[in-house]
């Protein structure tokens, strides 16, 4: 694999429909609230979008989730598995995050795969990486392309 293989993120239906229930209902309380309120509503509506994820890009060593403006640097030097598997993240429940508008984000668990953190934005494309003692899931639009990325990034004979 030549050059800094970059990966999007797609939405599955479900978010679509969550992410425009949400912004339907933000919209409704911008209406029916007093102005200096509207302040609280668009801070909400602002820092969801800004933890969604648009990508991710994986580099020598990293991998690289993308944000609306910035992005989170995941190192990979301790990983020890890497592997697609769809819908890994069925029966979850959210610990702490974002659970539905603009993405899946945060810490989540369920009886599979425990603790974990979730990057997510379609379950079918999930992939499950084991970096030392953490569980963080994904979800490429490749997964199979992203699982080889990441292992060869990380100098891994997993």
């Amino acid at each position: 694999m030549t050059g800094t293989p970059h990966f999007r993120a797609p939405m599955s239906s479900r978010l679509k429909v969550f992410t425009a229930v949400f912004l339907a209902l933000m919209a409704v309380v911008l209406v029916k609230v007093p102005s200096p309120a509207n302040l609280g509503v668009l801070a909400i509506v602002g820092l969801t979008a800004a933890f969604s994820v648009r990508g991710y890009t994986v580099q020598p060593g990293l991998l690289l989730i993308h944000r609306l403006g910035w992005a989170t640097r995941i190192p990979l030097s301790g990983l020890v598995s890497a592997e697609a598997e769809p819908n890994a993240t069925l029966g979850s429940i959210r610990v702490f995050g974002i659970g539905g508008a603009f993405a899946f984000v945060g810490k989540f668990r369920n009886a599979t795969l425990g603790s974990y953190r979730a990057y997510v934005t379609d379950p079918d494309f999930s992939v499950v990486l084991e970096i030392g003692p953490e569980t963080i899931v994904v979800t490429p639009d490749s997964p199979v392309r992203f699982v080889e990325a990441v292992r060869m990034a990380a100098n891994s004979r997993i």
